[in-house]
């Protein structure tokens, strides 16, 4: 469950924001150090779409974007990634927006809005 929106301001290295919803199964993260809660998240991640000898590829930089979780949850409920995805999908252009200009606040809301539905 993902959509790419193109950039507002595309660079070599950033042609789209993809925002897409999926569940994460928590534990240590790698990355930061911390842990990560269970549970279905929105993930912002600034990607490059091009072509490579007639295929698609889709690229990113390791640590790029955002992740806020949207419920907390002890296992995988595919209906409630489900009804997340129709909450944040017809929105996905203007989180990606928000996502540009540094208006997290906005994105907040709407997060904070879906996971009252969820």
């Amino acid at each position: 469950m993902k959509k790419s929106v193109p950039s507002i301001r595309p660079t070599e290295k950033v042609t789209h924001i993809k925002v897409s919803v999926g569940y994460e199964l928590g534990g240590h993260n790698w990355y930061s150090g911390g842990t990560s809660r269970r549970g279905t998240y929105l993930y912002i991640t600034p990607v490059r779409h091009y072509d490579l000898n007639g295929t698609p590829i889709e690229s990113t930089i390791l640590g790029n974007g955002n992740k806020v979780l949207l419920k907390e949850q002890g296992r995988r409920n595919t209906k409630k990634e489900g009804l997340a995805w129709s909450l944040i999908e017809p929105k996905a252009e203007e989180i990606a927006r928000m996502w540009e200009e540094g208006r997290y606040d906005g994105i907040t809301e709407i997060c904070n809005s879906v996971s009252s539905k969820l």
